[in-house]
């Protein structure tokens, strides 16, 4: 008998990946001998190579309506693979258009309304589908996928991470005030430490310049790397990010700055030690409540 294949559905990035990690945890399980392929997007390709709960990952697009080859030749694909199952963790028009490319293949989707918090939609859809309660997150199989990674400190240092990237609406902390929270760590005898998808351009410069014990890792490490990091560090800040999902489902310190663009009841990060600092805008967040905030501990 051949192996059954199943595919998953989670493109829109790694705000949404980090909380669907659950989901992929029971949809592993429950399908033990089956091979999992998932549909995911560029920035967690790897991390979700790396993980235990997929067996094959592909970095889609949705091609171009009026590029009927290309439309032709994706829906081929995926046909192909003859898929005995799918599971759409997020019902976007991305996702809608590759299920409807698959029209013998059952699904399951969303079933709560966009209203709820994600890791409780999450919860609904899987249990809908069967497949029980969701798995709680465990990030331990990423120490036997690291074997060692260069850094300019030691892990048992005493550090900050700041993310870098920027919330959903694209906002940043102003510049000065990152600047001014690093100044204020280095002390206090932490170490801050610059971290992000992509390397950060001005805002790594300001800090070399006026922070000079500053750490900029951003666009260096892998996600990998950071659950490590998260792991090791005395905290975390950042805006509402898929970074800060990371750090708080790892269990660190997570410091979440949003803005009226980001709801955190719907998409808040969830994690044993989690404060969120909200205004109208980003800038609106002086640095003394961050730097309280991650003092303050649950």
């Amino acid at each position: 008998m051949s192996t059954p294949h199943i595919l998953v559905i989670a493109t829109t990035g790694l705000a949404l990946f980090v909380p669907a990690l659950a989901a992929l945890a029971r949809i592993r399980s429950h399908h033990r001998d089956a091979h999992i392929c998932l549909i995911t997007a560029p920035e967690v390709i790897d991390f979700a190579k790396s993980s235990p709960y997929v067996d094959e990952a592909w970095c889609e697009t949705l091609p171009n309506w009026w590029q009927r080859r290309d439309l032709r030749d994706m829906g081929e694909r995926l046909r192909a693979k003859g898929f005995v199952a799918g599971y759409d963790l997020e019902d976007t028009p991305l996702s809608q258009a590759l299920r409807a490319m698959m029209p013998a293949t059952p699904w399951s989707t969303p079933v709560a309304s966009p209203s709820v918090h994600l890791h409780d939609r999450l919860a609904a859809q899987i249990r809908s589908a069967g497949l029980g309660e969701l798995l709680p997150h465990d990030l331990t199989w990423v120490a036997r996928r690291v074997t060692g990674f260069d850094l300019p400190l030691k892990m048992t240092d005493p550090f900050v991470l700041i993310a870098a990237d920027p919330s959903p609406s694209g906002e940043f902390w102003p510049q000065g005030n990152t600047t001014a929270l690093a100044q204020t760590l280095l002390a206090q005898g932490l170490i801050p430490v610059l971290v992000g998808l992509r390397p950060a351009g001005n805002l790594a410069q300001e800090l070399r310049d006026n922070v000079a014990s500053a750490v900029d890792l951003t666009g260096r490490a892998n996600l990998n790397d950071l659950v490590f990091l998260g792991w090791a560090a005395r905290g975390a800040v950042g805006a509402d990010n898929g970074l800060m999902h990371l750090f708080a489902v790892a269990g660190c310190r997570a410091v979440v700055l949003y803005d009226n663009a980001s709801d955190p009841a719907r998409n808040g990060q969830r994690g044993a030690d989690v404060l969120i600092l909200r205004r109208a805008r980003l800038a609106d967040i002086p640095v003394g409540e961050v730097v309280a905030a991650l003092k303050q501990r649950r």
